[in-house]
């Protein structure tokens, strides 16, 4: 039977619990896309995902109404400011905001190889990040600790998906590179898949990463959005 037709006549305490079991822990997917609001020189950001709405905020009015006190939205119109001038438009573009329904506490935000700058509008809200860095070196930690992670101050967890050895970002943290969390939750996950993720802290403390035995090979480019 796929339908409960007396799940309506539950008591209401009864039927909220419920609702709230159905909430569990998803890795949010978030890619941009950009178009011209008002300025020839600035883009905005539009928020795309492929991670589908959570099934009970599209279940009933009581559902939503009771789950968006947990989930908020995800947006951000963070402007991109060009070196040259795009085709100007005879009129204002006015966009509608794309938000992404998330549960800070619990989801994690993977932005992908997108900059940390994408997302600064949401910055103190994401409490979970997954960046994918693919460089092999960790000259991006120059160009975006300074700006970014300020911005990303309630964060508790950073995953980083790198090509880089682990060994330049033990490097990193000798020379007082500071993360926008705690070290114990920044995890290094090895983009070639040879290696089992690890934390900084473990890193630092010079336990040595895991060989993956026998495991699928972690996959680069499992993000299918694409910007437009």
């Amino acid at each position: 039977m796929s339908t409960f037709h007396r799940f309506p006549l539950l008591p209401t305490e009864l039927r909220l619990q419920i609702w709230e079991a159905t909430i569990e822990p998803r890795t949010v997917m978030v890619c941009f896309s950009y178009k011209p609001k008002t300025n020839d020189y600035l883009l905005y950001p539009r928020l795309q995902t492929c991670t589908p709405v959570p099934a009970p905020l599209q279940t009933s009015q009581e559902a939503r109404s009771h789950l968006k006190g947990f989930y908020q939205q995800l947006y951000s119109e963070q402007p991109v400011e060009l070196e040259f001038p795009i085709e100007r438009f005879d009129q204002t573009i006015e966009l509608p905001r794309r938000y992404v329904w998330f549960i800070p506490a619990i989801d994690i935000v993977d932005i992908g190889e997108n900059q940390l700058e994408r997302l600064r509008q949401a910055a103190p809200l994401v409490q979970r990040l997954e960046v994918e860095r693919l460089e092999r070196d960790t000259y991006w930690l120059w160009l975006e600790a300074e700006t970014e992670f300020p911005h990303y101050h309630s964060l508790k967890e950073m995953r980083v998906v790198t090509k880089c050895d682990f060994s330049a970002y033990v490097k990193e943290d000798s020379l007082g590179r500071r993360w926008p969390c705690a070290k114990e939750g920044v995890i290094l996950i090895d983009a070639n898949g040879k290696l089992k993720p690890i934390t900084l802290m473990a890193l630092v403390n010079g336990k040595v990463p895991d060989e993956r035995v026998g495991e699928p090979e972690f996959l680069v480019g499992h993000r299918h959005m694409h910007d437009s």
